[in-house]
């Protein structure tokens, strides 16, 4: 193929003008290799005081692996680029490849696993005894359904569709599907439909987060704005509060933050009091990335029941990932 070549706007992981050899990942390796990104970014990022963004750390990344070798660079650059194309149709390339383009924040991929941490625990307590390691089809089905409440009936049975086809018995081995990793010695049929349980969840939660991000970011380009495209704070506060009634206040004012590129809590009340305004798109760009997760995806059904008890209203009753502002 040809390069994109040396422009401005082109990742530094992928400039480069003369041809490349391109032999493209397997699904296997490219899954391997972006995990094995996130958790050297991870490490990386721990060691400075400002986290590099996705597109700023793969080329550190490949600078580590081939020094300066820029052939090597470039292919392995091209490799993953492509390839991430190749397999968009997978969860973990697709959340890779969004976070990679800035569709979606970084946060998301620590914020699903804390998601599926948190799915476990619901179903461990179901069990009898700590000592179970398999639960009733009927009875984890219903787990799903509560975990998420306000899930499409149609996209919950994608997920109970997947979770069948991994393991067809009527009693499931909880524990393997959050591993999607096949054990040695599984058979080919097994080995091919492990982690399909896993992928299904994670393809509905980036469908359900585009959608969330979607709808509030066209409310909020509605926000009365002056000549020059600048709103109210509180004003914005008004639409992000009431466009899903189930956000904490935390969830209000975090967003705010970010959109208007404030440190806490205080700063926004405090600038918010004074009738500070923001220019709206702007506002937008900067919360489109960082908007992690739809909250109506992690109302658990504990808190749905307490919710349910105040009238069906409830003030929150998020998963909440992220550190909170002070």
């Amino acid at each position: 193929m040809k390069p994109f070549g040396f422009g401005a706007i082109i990742p530094r992981f992928l400039r480069f003008s003369d041809k490349i050899k391109l032999t493209l990942h397997t699904k296997d390796e490219i899954k391997h290799l972006l995990s094995e990104i996130w958790s050297a970014k991870d490490e990386y990022d721990g060691l400075r005081t400002r986290a590099s963004t996705l597109v700023e750390y793969i080329f550190v990344h490949l600078l580590e692996k081939w020094g300066n070798n820029v052939d090597m660079i470039a292919e392995s650059g091209y490799n993953l680029f492509l390839s991430l194309h190749r397999y968009a149709g997978d969860g973990e390339v697709l959340m890779f490849k969004r976070a990679l383009y800035g569709e979606i924040s970084e946060e998301c991929h620590f914020d699903f696993e804390c998601l599926m941490a948190a799915l476990m625990q619901e179903i461990q307590g179901t069990l009898e005894s700590e000592n179970e390691t398999k639960v009733g089809r009927s009875s984890l089905f219903v787990t799903i359904d509560s975990f998420f409440p306000f899930m499409a009936k149609a996209d919950t049975k994608a997920i109970k569709d997947a979770l069948q086809q991994e393991q067809p018995d009527e009693k499931i081995d909880y524990m393997a599907l959050f591993d999607a990793e096949p054990e040695e010695g599984s058979e080919d049929g097994e080995a091919e439909n492990r982690g399909l349980f896993l992928n299904a969840v994670l393809l509905q939660y980036l469908k359900d987060l585009s959608s969330y991000s979607s709808n509030l970011k066209k409310k909020l380009m509605e926000v009365k704005a002056d000549e020059n495209g600048f709103a109210k704070l509180a004003d914005i506060k008004e639409i992000i509060a009431t466009f899903d009634e189930r956000k904490t206040e935390d969830d209000v004012y975090m967003n705010l933050a970010r959109g208007a590129h404030l440190n806490s809590v205080a700063d926004v009340r405090f600038y918010m009091d004074l009738g500070e305004e923001v220019e709206i798109s702007e506002f937008v760009r900067n919360l489109s990335s960082k908007l992690v997760r739809p909250s109506k995806y992690y109302v658990m059904s504990s808190q749905r029941d307490a919710a349910e008890d105040n009238g069906g209203e409830g003030s929150g009753g998020t998963f909440m990932t992220e550190p909170e502002l002070t």
